[in-house]
């Protein structure tokens, strides 16, 4: 009898280590699945900023507009070479926001 225990206790050993395995091997592939869907930024590379929209830029230059400084918000435009808003390049929105904050904080 003491034998056949042995056996059983031996058999659900077996049962709980390969009980133990499955869960380890999906644990291993949900961490491999989750670093893969990990986007890690490259060393020395800034994350991108938000792209500026016309519609940003052209609130506060209707602010500064509005205030008085008109002859500001030319100049500002003028620094981008445009006689317009919609003659600004797109690349160059941030920083004539930047400048635009500016001359309506000044």
């Amino acid at each position: 009898m003491k034998e056949a225990q042995i056996v059983a206790t031996i058999h659900r050993i077996g049962e709980d280590i390969i009980a133990l395995a499955d869960y380890l091997a999906a644990y291993v592939k949900e961490e491999q699945t989750i670093a893969e869907n990990t986007v890690t930024p490259v060393a020395g590379e800034a994350p991108a900023a938000p792209a500026i929209k016309l519609e940003d830029v052209r609130t506060i230059l209707a602010e500064i507009s509005r205030s008085g400084k008109t002859a500001q918000m030319k100049e500002l435009l003028g620094m981008f070479g445009a006689s317009k808003l919609s003659d600004v390049k797109p690349d160059d929105y941030a920083a004539l926001l930047a400048a635009a904050k500016e001359v309506k904080n000044a």
